[in-house]
């Protein structure tokens, strides 16, 4: 009787994979179509249920949503190697877009002919009308959004202006609102796997502006992946530039350098910040206890560096403190 209750599991998981492949393959058809306005839902069963319907090959299924992850989102960014963004801007004339993309392969090259190219009239009439109509079409892209973007916060006093502007661009912003579903499956069927985290994390949230969901990601990621550095230091960057929180950065540089393969500009930052923030001695301590604990030489290195760094500053600090 177990025995047949098993098969009949089997067949119904089995029924349920080909389902679900079968209907993913009707939706990617659907979307080599070219359209770049797709704001649709995401049809997919949650995380725990694809995990279920992997039969023990989770790094398989995981691989196939991050490919639909990546094909979701290249396709509705706002790009100019993006056939989908550019068939919206010249409004399907496939003569223009092929045109646009020989001119930037043109303006990419060096020397003579780079400049050449750059200062011929046709190519600079050429540059203004492809600017004039994707300057029109992004405005009507963003008229349509309700959402308004994030505003950098006042606190962030260590950004220039043209850094501030260029971080807080967001072009693509409202138009791949199911990126972070999918990537949220992703990671759920495989915790361990790092890309889709930083991907979503950093770089979907540069193009989106959508920061809260980065958060959440990154903070998955640093509670399914405690032994990597990358989680809090991209959290770490994320609380200076976005948030204006300079206290949970420190606490989040701090966290980082304790992870084996932190690279060395991670330990400078801290270094920097703690001297910015005046807990150099604070942060010297901290950092005497992870290189009392730590195992790893290269680990140990770096730690016992940014230790002297520090100490010296402190004593510094301390002479010029005295009367």
């Amino acid at each position: 009787m177990k025995l047949v209750v098993r098969w009949i599991g089997f067949v119904i998981a089995l029924l349920g994979l080909a389902f679900l492949v079968r209907s993913s393959q009707i939706h990617l058809d659907q979307m080599r179509q070219i359209r770049f306005i797709d704001r649709s839902p995401v049809f997919l069963p949650r995380g725990e249920v694809l995990k279920w319907l992997s039969m023990g090959y989770r790094g398989l299924m995981a691989d196939w949503l991050w490919i639909r992850t990546v094909l979701y989102y290249g396709r509705r960014v706002i790009d100019e190697d993006n056939p989908y963004y550019l068939y919206e801007v010249f409004q399907g004339d496939t003569e223009q877009m092929a045109r646009i993309r020989d001119h930037h392969a043109a303006g990419h090259g060096h020397g003579e002919s780079y400049h050449a190219h750059h200062h011929d009239a046709d190519h600079a009439e050429f540059d203004r009308a492809y600017l004039d109509r994707a300057r029109a079409f992004q405005d009507t892209l963003r008229a349509a959004l309700d959402d308004p973007p994030p505003q950098p916060p006042e606190s962030v006093f260590l950004l220039d202006e043209n850094l501030r502007r260029s971080l807080y661009r967001f072009k693509s912003r409202g138009l791949v609102e199911g990126v972070y579903p999918l990537i949220e499956r992703v990671t759920t069927v495989d915790p361990r796997f790092l890309r889709p985290y930083i991907f979503g994390g950093v770089y979907v949230m540069l193009e989106t502006g959508r920061i809260q969901e980065s958060i959440a990601l990154l903070e998955k990621g640093r509670r399914n992946n405690p032994d990597r550095w990358e989680m809090p230091f991209y959290l770490g960057w994320i609380s200076w530039m976005y948030l204006g929180d300079l206290e949970k950065t420190h606490a989040y540089l701090r966290e980082a350098v304790g992870k084996k393969g932190c690279p060395s500009y991670v330990y400078s930052l801290l270094g920097g910040l703690s001297r910015n923030l005046d807990q150099t001695q604070i942060t010297a301590l901290y950092l005497e206890g992870l290189y009392n604990s730590s195992t790893d030489p290269e680990s140990r290195r770096k730690i016992g560096e940014l230790l002297d760094v520090l100490r010296t500053d402190e004593h510094l600090r301390r002479q010029d403190a005295e009367p």
